[in-house]
């Protein structure tokens, strides 16, 4: 499902999307990607998946930083590999729309909802696991809080 530019994001014109820097993705991919993950990781977390990786919770600190905590990757494998990859692509959204619009965190709220509202049932675990896991993207004017 591609997005409508003129209506999800006015800011931003489709052409100028296309002309994008090294890595040659577009924001379109960008989003398409984060559905795909979001789409797994709702999946994934209404599963019967077991943790099988730990018998016993052991008693450690948990790290701040969400892409450096090993606890939640032993326990739960894939759904941390899911939620890193929105969290990278949230790194390379910003990215992206930084080089086209003033409020690239704006924009980001508007993909957000546009990603969310594509599985109706599931609308508020897919806003919260994209609100959550761009914890602190930005720079030093702007980040995103959630």
């Amino acid at each position: 499902m591609s997005v409508d530019y003129e209506e999800e994001f006015p800011a931003l014109s489709k052409n100028d999307l296309m002309d994008c820097d090294d890595w040659h993705i577009t924001i379109d991919s960008i989003i398409e990607a984060l559905n795909y993950m979001v789409t797994q990781l709702v999946a994934h977390r209404s599963s019967d998946h077991k943790r099988l990786f730990l018998t016993e919770r052991p008693t450690i600190l948990r790290l701040s930083h969400p892409d450096l905590n090993i606890l939640d990757v032993v326990e739960d494998p894939m759904g941390w590999a899911y939620q890193a990859a929105v969290r990278r692509l949230g790194y390379a959204l910003y990215s992206k729309l930084s080089q086209y619009d003033p409020d690239p965190l704006g924009q980001m709220e508007s993909v957000l909802h546009a990603v969310a509202r594509r599985d109706p049932e599931n609308e508020g675990r897919r806003g919260i696991i994209m609100d959550k896991s761009w914890d602190g993207i930005g720079d030093r004017d702007q980040r995103w809080m959630a």
